[in-house]
């Protein structure tokens, strides 16, 4: 069978990532990660994301010589802080339980309830 990003995610020690969905997805899995930011809309993220302790800041990829270092620095640090990666995990896991559609769909149904309740109230 082919393998995919999660599995490899999944058995990765650290894994550099970009800052959007293979984020969230290293999260749930609890591959510590050093994220950077492809285009600038991902700085956000990745900043909310080193707030909560589940990445680390590679910076931004429009910085290519200075980003590599700095992510290769990071990758470095990592390797050798298992009780870090650890903590990592366990932090991008509580954060990413990969119910996140269950939940918006569960959110939706409850608006369409309201929604058509109100509707038949205000025709009375």
């Amino acid at each position: 069978p082919q393998r995919g990003l999660g599995d490899e995610l999944a058995r990765a020690s650290v894994a550099v990532v970009g800052g959007g969905v293979t984020l969230y997805e290293a999260c749930r899995d609890g591959t510590p990660t050093v994220a950077v930011a492809i285009v600038p809309a991902q700085r956000p993220t990745i900043r909310a994301f080193v707030g909560a302790g589940a990445t680390l800041d590679g910076g931004a990829a429009a910085a290519p010589t200075v980003g590599l270092v700095r992510v290769a620095h990071l990758v470095d640090q990592l390797i050798h802080a298992p009780t870090r990666c650890r903590n990592m995990g366990k932090t991008g896991r509580a954060l990413i339980d990969g119910r996140g559609a269950e939940r918006v769909a569960r959110a939706l149904a409850t608006l369409v309830r309201v929604s058509c309740r109100s509707r038949r109230g205000a025709r009375r």
